[in-house]
This record gives structure tokens, C-alpha cells and sequence, in this order.
């Protein structure tokens, strides 16, 4: 798997002092319903959080030596393309972190 990131991710996850990235399934109130892949920094006191949680999922992907620390996958049914590229949007001024080529498992 070959990840990228852009520039701007990289600057503003310096300026906070995080070197890791959260990637989960967003729990929706629809049981049915289209699930969404939510990226997001993630700091070394949640990852001693998450670890600590009984029955836990976690697997770890070794972010590079651009990122400088891992990338945290918290949820099963997360399926990777052979390029994943992260960025940085902002909408209003808030900040979220984007990725393509990482997709929630769907049946076809």
C-alpha cells in the first residue's frame, strides 16, 4: 500500500504536536444505513484509551516516515485501494482530514 500525504496535513498535524491518524466507521442511528469512514488526528493518551478498552479492535499501520507515527484502524470493515492519500479540508474554519482511497466494506 503506497500512502501520501499533502503538505498541509503534515503542517497542522506538527502544529499540534500529533503524530498519528484515527480511522474508524461513523456510527450512524440507521442499522441500514450508509456507513462513513471518519479520519481523525489522534494523540498518544487516546491510544493508551483505546488500548486499555476490553475487546478492543485495533490494527496499526506504520504511517511512514512522513507522518512519524502510525495510523490507528479502530473498526472492522475498513478496506484500503492500493494508493491512499490523506489532506486537510476546512469548511466554515473547521478542520477534518480527508482520505482517498479508504472505504467502508459494502457488498456488491
Amino acid at each position: 500500500m503506497n500512502i501520501t500525504y499533502s503538505d498541509k496535513l503534515l503542517d497542522y498535524l506538527k502544529r499540534k504536536g500529533i503524530s498519528n491518524l484515527h480511522i474508524s466507521l461513523a456510527e450512524t442511528a440507521v442499522e441500514a444505513g450508509y456507513c462513513e469512514v471518519l479520519v481523525e488526528p489522534m494523540t498518544e493518551s487516546q491510544i493508551d484509551d483505546h488500548r486499555n478498552e476490553k475487546y478492543r479492535y485495533i490494527h496499526t499501520i506504520p504511517g511512514g516516515d512522513a507522518l512519524g507515527g502510525n495510523i490507528y484502524v479502530t473498526s472492522r470493515g475498513i478496506h484500503f485501494d492500493d494508493d491512499v492519500h490523506f489532506d486537510l479540508k476546512s469548511f466554515l474554519g473547521i478542520r477534518h482530514v480527508t482520505a482517498k482511497g479508504v472505504h467502508a466494506f459494502k457488498l456488491r
